[in-house]
Parts: structure tokens; sequence; C-alpha cells
């Protein structure tokens, strides 16, 4: 789980709203577990459609698009007398061509407004992102460990605690786990 955290906060923590930060512009590095997390927590309003590109948009034809024109190629630009159709290359898998008719159809229906884009966090009803609904979004189907407040909400003193919870781990040295390994107690 602690590497599902660091990826979330990796994924939207260079890349929110505002366009005058100076990282903005820069290509960060990030893995495809980074960019899965990303892509299922937001998605794009489209507004004057500058801001998102038309490879985010379709996944699947992302490999099919040449490398020069996945960034640039912006909905608006791709709109413009469907400019996005001839930037898809190769054969199509019938994955592919479904995506492509889906892109297709829901590209028709778009129409620009003057509001810019808008990237909306799906984890808070507000749609802005924030790193307590990250972490609930992240932990979301994970298994509470009930011994958990016996450890941390009793009135021990903190080292005992820390015994408490390496025991309930299987990470200490206990008396009846040192007799499974045949060694004796000094």
């Amino acid at each position: 789980n602690t590497t599902l955290v660091t990826a979330g906060n990796q994924a939207v923590r260079s890349i929110w709203t505002s366009t005058s930060r100076p990282w903005q512009h820069l290509h960060i590095p990030c893995s495809p577990t980074v960019q899965a997390i990303f892509r299922a927590s937001t998605s794009w309003t489209i507004g004057d459609g500058i801001t998102p590109s038309i490879a985010e948009l379709a996944l699947l034809l992302h490999a099919l698009v040449p490398h020069q024109h996945r960034r640039v190629r912006t909905v608006a630009a791709g709109l413009a007398s469907d400019a996005w159709i001839h930037d898809v290359q190769g054969h199509l898998s019938p994955e592919a061509l479904v995506q492509y008719v889906l892109l297709w159809t829901r590209l028709q229906q778009v129409t620009l407004f003057a509001s810019p884009d808008a990237l909306t966090w799906r984890w808070t009803p507000s749609g802005v992102y924030s790193a307590k609904s990250c972490y609930k979004a992240l932990f979301v189907g994970s298994t509470i460990e009930p011994s958990w407040c016996l450890t941390w909400k009793s009135w021990a003193p903190l080292r005992i605690k820390i015994f408490l919870w390496l025991a309930f781990q299987g990470r200490c040295w206990t008396a009846d786990r040192l007799a499974r390994r045949g060694l004796a107690l000094a």
C-alpha cells in the first residue's frame, strides 16, 4: 500500500490546476502504475479543448498515434477538420477499432466553449484534489487489522506498543516462535 500512496502522490503532485506553475510544461517521467492511478482518479471536462490531448482520451489508440503527435494534438486542434484521424497509423486491432469508433462518436458530440478545460478529481464532491481523498481512495477495499485498536489505543508505554505491533506481524522473536524453531529461551 505504501507504493500506491507514493504513486498517487506522485501522479497528482506536479500537474494540478494552475498553468502558471513553472513545472507545468515539463515532462515528468512516471511509471505506468502512476499513470493508471491518475487516469482512474481524474476526468476532463472539455471547455476550449486546448489542454487535454486526444491521446489521453483514447488509451488503446495511444500506440497507433506517432509519438510527436501524442502530447501536441489537443482536442481543439484534433477537431479542426478532423485532424486526429490522420494521426492514427498502422493496423487497427479489433479492440483498437472499437476504441476508434467510440472516440469518433464522442468527438462528434463535443462542442467547444470559451471556458478553460477542467481536470476533475473523482474522489471528492467538489472535484478538487486533496491528499486526504487520495489516501482514502488508495485504501478502499483494504482490510483493517483487528489488533490495531488493542495495540495503539492502549495506555501502555510506546515501547510496549511497538513490541505488540511487531509481535502481531510475526516479526518479533516471541517464546512460541522460538519454540517452533527449536531455539531455547535465554
